[in-house]
C-alpha cells in the first residue's frame, strides 16, 4: 500500500486521476465513472459495484487534494487503502454488496460526493469514509451518536478487537461523510492517529470555540497542505492497521 500512495502523492489534480485510474485497470476491476459539471467543475468520482442488489453500502474516500499538495496522508493514504480492499474482494466477492467510491474535489465543498448523492443517494444504506489514514497507531472512527442503532453499528460491535483495535471519537474532522449526513444516510468516518494526537482530536472537534492553535494536535500538520503532509510521514504500519479494520468491518457487514 505504501507504495501506491507514493505513486499517488501528486499535487497535480489531473495527473493524480489518471494515477488512480491506472491502479483500476491494474487490479483489473470494473468500474464507472460518474461525470458532472457541479459550481463550474467538471467532476469525476470513480465507482466500483460488489453485488447485484440495488441497495448498498458505499465505501468512500476523496482522490483530490488540496492544491499545492501531494495530499499523501490526505488523501493518498485512505484511497491506497481502498485500492487494497478492492484487489481482495475483486478475488474473493464480499458478502455483503458494497459500493466503493473514490470521490472528487472533497477539498472544494464536498463536490464529488454531492454530486453522487443527488443521482444515487436514495440507494445507499449506510456510508463508511476514509480519509487520514497513514499517520499514526490508533485507529479512530466517528461520530459515536452513528453507532447506537444501524447496520453500521451492529458491523462495529462484531470486529474483533484483539485483531483490529480502534477507538471511538464522538466527532472527527468532517469530509465526504458529511454529504451522507446531511441525507439523513448513516455513516462513519475511519482515521488513524499517534496517540499523542487522540484527546487534543476530540477536544478540537468537540464543539469547543475557544481552542487556541498552540493546543492543534501536530496530525493537523498533514491535512490540507500542511507542511508534513508528505509520503515520508506515511507508514505501511499505519495503512496496514486501517486496513486490517476495514477488513474486518466490511466483512461483518450483511
Amino acid at each position: 500500500m505504501l507504495q501506491i500512495v507514493h505513486k499517488l502523492a501528486i499535487a497535480d489534480h489531473e495527473a493524480r486521476k489518471t494515477a488512480l485510474t491506472e491502479q483500476l485497470e491494474t487490479i483489473g476491476v470494473d468500474y464507472e465513472t460518474q461525470r458532472g459539471n457541479v459550481d463550474g467543475l467538471l467532476v469525476e468520482n470513480f465507482i466500483i459495484k460488489f453485488g447485484d442488489a440495488q441497495k448498498r453500502i458505499v465505501i468512500g474516500a476523496h482522490y483530490d487534494s488540496v492544491d499545492g499538495s501531494t495530499g499523501a496522508n490526505d488523501n493518498a493514504s485512505g484511497v491506497s487503502i481502498l485500492l487494497e480492499l478492492i484487489r481482495q474482494f475483486h478475488s474473493e466477492p464480499p458478502a455483503a454488496n458494497l459500493e466503493f467510491v473514490f470521490f472528487d474535489y472533497e477539498e472544494i465543498h464536498a463536490l464529488g460526493s454531492k454530486l453522487y448523492v443527488e443521482e444515487y443517494g436514495s440507494d445507499v444504506l449506510a456510508m463508511i469514509n476514509l480519509d487520514i489514514c497513514g499517520v499514526g497507531d490508533h485507529v479512530l472512527i466517528a461520530p459515536q451518536k452513528n453507532l447506537q442503532s444501524s447496520i453500521l453499528a451492529q458491523a462495529v460491535q462484531k470486529v474483533d478487537q484483539s485483531a483490529a483495535p480502534f477507538g471511538i471519537l464522538e466527532k472527527l474532522p468532517t469530509g465526504d461523510d458529511c454529504t451522507f449526513e446531511e441525507h439523513g444516510i448513516p455513516n462513519i468516518s475511519v482515521c488513524i492517529l499517534e496517540e499523542q494526537d487522540v484527546q487534543p482530536m476530540s477536544v478540537l472537534f468537540s464543539g469547543q470555540t475557544d481552542v487556541p492553535k498552540t493546543a492543534f494536535p501536530p496530525i493537523i500538520e498533514t491535512m490540507h497542505n500542511g507542511s508534513r503532509d508528505t509520503v515520508e510521514i506515511v507508514t505501511q504500519e499505519a495503512l496496514e492497521m486501517v486496513y486490517t479494520f476495514l477488513y474486518e468491518l466490511t466483512t461483518n457487514l450483511h
